[in-house]
């Protein structure tokens, strides 16, 4: 979100005094364009508070836009109170007027549970609509969607597919979760070479794992560092990414800088911050998140921080199995 706010912020070099006019006026997209400016603090003093009521006003006078952002702001609670419910209201409302983007927030909500119960099928028919009109994320959230059977059967093909339309349009993650299916020969033969360019491509594209994942590659000598740094490098612009969100509270950047941790040889310190994150990721799991469950379960599989536990990768499974992820349900 933080980027559509800078991108509305910086539009046509705005003045605050004139649009706080314009504003007054009944023009939605002044008042949308002058709480970007406040969101972001350019040509004023960042104010979450005044930003938001900036983009409720947009909303109030029409601008779906305007009522996508005041959305995304109070389903984080973020220079507003926390409030999942009128979230979902104003992305239904912004969807049904034609926008893209709200569809795909919607189908967040209803995947994750976020204030809402969860409803796969919801998160399925939203997550469509949405990358029906280019939203590269939701293309590759469907993709996800049919890899782990969320909503969907199981189909590896038509996963591939999906993430492959969100990588074309550019979203990095879809590139990256490409190449693993390449990577690793899942519904396609085994393609270290495609897999490569596809994790060079989303690393390009600021994407954490993709970094990683591309300087694991080199480093075990499946692809050459030619196409595009040495191991060293990649790992290094990882770490660079993926820092400040993992320092910010992600889990899931925190795991990414583990990765790169122990295979630089730096066991200890990423031990460490997995045993970290396996305490964030049981709190998301139990709260309905079955990412978080199958990512705890790697960590237990593989012994990273935790102490190794088939019974309890078992049981977390499990719990992700009865959340919807039927791709691991026994």
């Amino acid at each position: 979100m933080f980027w559509t706010l800078l991108a509305t912020a910086l539009a046509s070099s705005p003045d605050p005094e004139a649009l706080k006019t314009a504003c007054a006026g009944g023009q939605g997209e002044a008042c949308r364009t002058l709480g970007g400016l406040y969101m972001v603090g350019v040509g004023v003093e960042p104010d979450s508070t005044a930003g938001a009521h900036f983009m409720k006003l947009a909303c109030d006078a029409g601008d779906m836009q305007g009522c996508t952002q005041f959305g995304a702001l109070s389903l984080s609670g973020v220079g507003t109170p926390y409030a999942p419910l009128k979230s979902e209201a104003l992305f239904k409302t912004a969807c049904e007027a034609g926008l893209g983007e709200p569809c795909h927030y919607l189908a967040s909500q209803y995947l994750l549970g976020i204030g809402v119960e969860a409803n796969p099928e919801l998160a399925r028919a939203h997550n469509l609509t949405a990358c029906q009109r280019r939203v590269a994320p939701a293309c590759g959230h469907l993709g996800g969607m049919l890899e782990l059977g969320f909503g969907y059967e199981v189909n590896l093909e038509q996963a591939a597919t999906m993430r492959q339309r969100g990588c074309d349009w550019g979203d990095a993650t879809s590139c990256k979760k490409l190449g693993d299916i390449f990577a690793e020969g899942r519904g396609h033969a085994v393609d270290s070479q495609k897999a490569g360019d596809l994790y060079l491509q989303a690393c390009r594209a600021n994407d954490a794992d993709g970094c990683l994942a591309l300087g694991d590659l080199v480093s075990k000598g499946t692809v050459t560092a030619t196409q595009g740094s040495d191991a060293d490098g990649m790992y290094a612009r990882a770490i660079e990414l993926a820092g400040q969100p993992c320092q910010a509270g992600s889990a899931l950047a925190c795991l990414t800088v583990a990765d790169v941790m122990r295979a630089t040889g730096r066991t200890a310190e990423a031990d460490r911050l997995n045993a970290d994150s396996a305490r964030h990721l049981e709190k998301q799991c139990t709260g309905g998140d079955f990412t978080a469950c199958l990512a705890l379960a790697d960590l237990y599989d593989a012994g990273h921080g935790v102490e190794q536990s088939t019974e309890k990768v078992r049981a977390l499974r499990e719990r992700a199995c009865r959340i919807g992820a039927t791709a691991v349900c026994e």
